[in-house]
């Protein structure tokens, strides 16, 4: 790994590692992007290990960082159902946001149509959420603003996403 992206990985750990549900089987991953060394994958499964040696992974998530563009992607953030309602998803999101800003990350979005509530009662309006709004708006804000000021637009809710590859998608139903 080259030097920004050991900084990147020491940051990451650090901050991930504060979590209250983080153990010393966890894994964490920063991989660069083959195609473009500005973008990160992170890869973070929290582990818990059984009496009879076996692992079970209960907790992951995938986030995509780009430094140039400066946004976040949360790929995919899956908790096992016996762990729900502890809070640890919102806390995830709390230490991702946080290493987000340090980073100068301005935009952070959701890349799945899955627990759509969770994701909204954490700030993500049509997937993305604004982190920095310093400077003129960014691709997500203006994507937003032209559909909800269309005349047949109703209130339906608008999902953003991308592909990493500068092709957006932008869909809305009620």
């Amino acid at each position: 790994m080259g030097k920004k992206s050991d900084n990147l990985e020491a940051l990451v750990k650090e901050d991930f590692s504060k979590l209250s549900f983080y153990s010393q089987n966890d894994t964490l991953e920063v991989k660069p992007d083959c195609d473009n060394k500005s973008i990160y994958d992170l890869e973070y499964d929290a582990i818990h290990s059984c009496e009879d040696g076996s692992n079970v992974y209960y907790f992951n998530c995938c986030i995509t960082i780009d430094l140039i563009e400066r946004n976040a992607v949360w790929k995919n953030v899956r908790l096992n159902d016996e762990y729900h309602g502890k809070g640890w998803g919102g806390e995830l999101i709390r230490a991702g946001e946080s290493l987000f800003k340090k980073l100068g990350i301005q935009t952070a979005y959701v890349d799945t149509n899955v627990n759509k509530p969770f994701w909204e009662s954490r700030g993500y309006k049509a997937s993305f959420k604004i982190l920095d709004n310093k400077g003129k708006k960014n691709f997500y804000q203006h994507v937003y603003e032209t559909i909800s000021s269309m005349s047949f637009y109703k209130g339906e809710d608008i999902t953003i996403s991308h592909d990493n590859k500068k092709c957006f998608f932008a869909s809305y139903s009620s």
